[in-house]
């Protein structure tokens, strides 16, 4: 008897151990619901409603903080606004200014604006709490800027270039090219590049970033048939030259040493240029093309090393630009939102993985280690985030606890799980118990939850649901929970057993308990 009692304070105690620590642990907060309007394929890793439309969004790293910083406008009144590109949240605004700004670029660690009043335009220059530095005022519209280096920048206002000084907010040099009807310019390594069309010859001059002095100028026969060029960097020691007339365009590899080039690429109409990593493994950049006409795009991919066409598809939008990215992905953007498209270069497809309807879109850093950068969108006055990878797949249940049939005398049960997810990953994981979900906690490896059962036999699952929405699940399965001391769940048998013995025993103690009594107050004995 004292051995049984003995193992009820024990199961009492025990009990009372497990309940606790159950309610120590405790489920996961449950995180914010899922977002209906995300693509399938993705996620909105963060959301921000702004008080006023945004007309301009940029991704800056100022201060030591990446940023993801927006432009605003209410009825006129234009504000920047910096949110934390990891979760949204604003960390410093501007005050209102009322020029139209349509160029935001990060240098150092000020934010340089182009901005538009009326028949004026305005450089802006802000520091990275967003506090105005500086202004200048133009007559003539301004390109760029151009960061020289981390303390100076150029723009081009018309046929002149400027060039500014970061550490004390001045004008450093200035050099005209008025004699040209058509000038672009690009910085390349310790000079600037400028190539303009001078009395239909075609001049390079190689600028010093210094003092704004001509060091050197090239002319360039090759491009006597053009009426206009683009510059864009490509590596250590070449650019490459897009250049167009009315009825064509090519594309030529350029090395920086004399100018001259190694290959041309003759695609007809282009309307986008971009330099992508490569792709072929010569460990030459590839180059991503363009050709926008009505409601299509024509693809190009061209080899970088010999400019040989090494991927062209059609897709049924009209696109404006792109950013590459990583793998074999790009965004290509429309008038219709964003579109992450997947290149198939053997078989010569594109692939749809996902469409996000927005106005205005840029790359921001890659926030969960995937290799992929994120996409920073806007719809009016609300700002996405948007995870920009694809997961076309379910995580997968890999192992429970504890197996089928499982019985056990003690009513709180640890439930484990272990769940992967090689794509979006994990956002929740329940244990499914007669029809109840149970929020699981993540702990060493495994998702684990304390029940309380009843006695009696209970089925239990779990399930699995990653980010992006897609989800698995595992069961269902048996748990006996039994507290009789003969192994059957119900208290029946034990009843059945111990009762005729509880009777017996009463009657026993009753009928001691009666002769020690008597014994005590009978009779005394003759003296």
């Amino acid at each position: 008897m004292r051995k049984a009692i003995l193992a009820w304070l024990v199961f009492l105690l025990l009990s009372a151990y497990l309940t606790g620590r159950a309610g120590s642990t405790g489920p996961l907060a449950p995180g914010p619901a899922e977002d209906t309007t995300a693509p399938g394929g993705t996620y909105f890793i963060w959301e921000a409603e702004e008080p006023s439309g945004v007309v301009s969004l940029r991704h800056a790293h100022l201060g030591g903080r990446e940023l993801a910083i927006l432009a605003l406008n209410s009825s006129g009144l234009y504000r920047l606004v910096a949110l934390n590109a990891r979760t949204g949240s604003e960390v410093a605004s501007s005050t209102n200014f009322t020029c139209a700004p349509y160029g935001l670029c990060p240098i150092g660690d000020y934010l340089i604006v182009l901005a538009e009043y009326g028949l004026s335009h305005r450089l802006l220059i802000f520091n990275s709490s967003l506090g105005l530095a500086c202004s200048f005022r133009f007559d003539a519209p301004l390109r760029g800027p151009w960061a020289v280096s981390p303390d100076s920048f150029f723009i081009l206002a018309n046929r002149t270039l400027f060039c500014y000084s970061l550490e004390d907010m001045s004008l450093k040099w200035s050099s005209g090219f008025r004699e040209a009807d058509f000038l672009t310019v690009l910085p390349v390594g310790q000079a600037v590049l400028a190539v303009g069309h001078v009395n239909s010859t075609w001049l390079a001059r190689w600028i010093s970033p210094e003092d704004g002095s001509v060091i050197s100028e090239v002319e360039l026969g090759w491009l006597s048939w053009a009426s206009g060029a683009a510059l864009l960097p490509y590596n250590a020691s070449c650019l490459l030259v897009w250049a167009w007339n009315k009825t064509m365009s090519q594309v030529r590899l350029v090395h920086l040493d004399g100018l001259k080039p190694s290959w041309a690429w003759f695609p007809g109409l282009l309307t986008y240029l971009l330099v992508v990593p490569d792709l072929d493994g010569d460990g030459a950049p590839e180059v991503l093309g363009l050709s926008a006409s009505g409601s299509h795009t024509d693809i190009y991919i061209i080899s970088g090393s010999s400019g040989r066409e090494l991927f062209s598809a059609r897709k049924d939008i009209e696109a404006i630009s792109a950013f590459w990215s990583g793998g074999h992905r790009a965004f290509l953007l429309a008038e219709e939102g964003a579109y992450l498209m997947e290149f198939e270069l053997l078989k010569g497809e594109v692939g749809d993985l996902w469409h996000l309807p927005c106005s205005l879109a840029c790359l921001l850093p890659d926030l969960d280690g995937d290799g992929y950068p994120e996409l920073l969108a806007s719809r009016g006055n609300c700002v996405l985030c948007v995870w920009g990878s694809y997961d076309g797949y379910p995580p997968v249940v890999v192992s429970t606890w504890p197996p089928d049939g499982f019985s056990t005398s003690i009513p709180s049960v640890l439930l484990k799980a272990k769940v992967e997810d090689q794509g979006s990953g994990i956002k929740r994981v329940v244990f499914v118990v007669d029809g109840r979900e149970v929020d699981a906690a993540y702990d060493g490896g495994y998702y684990v939850a304390y029940v309380r059962l009843s006695e009696g036999v209970h089925k239990w699952s779990v399930k699995a649901v990653d980010k992006v929405g897609l989800s698995a699940s595992e069961g269902p399965k048996l748990i006996t929970v039994n507290m009789s001391f003969f192994g059957g769940p119900g208290w029946e048998d034990d009843v059945l057993f111990f009762g005729p013995w509880a009777v017996a025993l009463i009657a026993l103690a009753a009928f001691v308990l009666r002769k020690k009594l008597g014994r005590t107050v009978g009779p005394s004995p003759p003296a």
